[in-house]
């Protein structure tokens, strides 16, 4: 009987206090990993919702920019008044053309229907975009020292991401566009 008895004895293994401090180790370390991994995730989401944002106003002022310097005639785009305007209209190879606040965070390109005088929208901004504010200003640059009115216009517009949660807002998109195929 003393043999069975030292023969349990001689067996290595975990003590209960062994096992606990262990788990413990590891379940600290584990939630260290997935804290790190859930702010890198939100960071990076963040960073992708910025880089939309500003892609989409970037594309926006682009395809405003080429129209209003394709345009032959420039109806109306904040040039007669002193704040600006929210809307652009011109004409480009006779055809008329409205830059316009669509819905409530949209702004759309539309065409002017000769036949019915209906315009039909051609372009809407992205529906993970909100445009807060846009604005047409008649341009100024500075000419020998004196400020002069020029024939450009100073296009402004401010987006956020329509996830609030995600707190990307208020980005700029400035641009000052040369009106050359018109004199004011």
């Amino acid at each position: 009987m003393n043999l069975h008895l030292k023969s349990k004895k001689n067996k290595k293994g975990f003590s209960l206090i062994e096992v606990i401090v262990s788990l413990t180790v590891i379940a600290l370390v584990l939630t260290l990993f997935f804290n790190i991994f859930i702010l890198s995730s939100n960071i990076t989401f963040k960073t992708l919702a910025r880089s939309k944002v500003r892609e989409s106003l970037s594309d926006l002022t682009s395809l405003i920019s080429r129209d209003i310097r394709n345009s032959e005639y420039i109806v109306e785009c904040g040039l007669n008044s002193i704040e600006g305007s929210e809307s652009c209209e011109f004409v480009v190879g006779g055809t008329q053309y409205l830059w316009h606040r669509c819905e409530e965070y949209s702004y759309c390109k539309e065409e002017k229907d000769d036949a019915t005088g209906n315009y039909n929208t051609i372009f809407e901004t992205d529906g993970d975009i909100v445009i807060d504010k846009v604005k047409f200003e008649k341009g100024f640059s500075s000419e020998n020292g004196t400020t002069s009115s020029q024939n450009n216009v100073l296009f402004t517009v401010i987006g956020s991401h329509f996830n609030t949660n995600l707190e990307v807002t208020n980005l700029i998109q400035q641009i000052s566009i040369s009106t050359r195929n018109y004199e004011f």
